[in-house]
């Protein structure tokens, strides 16, 4: 529950600000293929982690565990 809420609110937070995975990595000093992994819950993560991407979107950590809308999951979300 709590690594889905994190995939589902990192992508959408990323989309939101406009950042491909690529990018989001090379902000966070991370390999594309570990965003992609997170996203799809393929990861766990480390509170450092989170804190730079945090910075990196300026959003509050709680923003990555926030309810999602029922029912959606990452995968709903567009691709890249």
């Amino acid at each position: 529950m709590v690594q889905e809420l994190l995939a589902y609110n990192l992508k959408k937070h990323r989309k939101d600000a406009g950042l491909t995975q690529n990018t989001l990595a090379e902000l966070c000093g991370v390999s594309s293929s570990f965003i992609a992994h997170v996203e799809t819950m393929s990861c766990n993560v480390s509170i450092g982690f989170i804190e730079k991407v945090c910075r990196v979107l300026n959003i509050e950590p709680a923003g990555l565990f926030a309810n999602k809308p029922a029912g959606e999951k990452a995968k709903d979300l567009p691709l890249s």
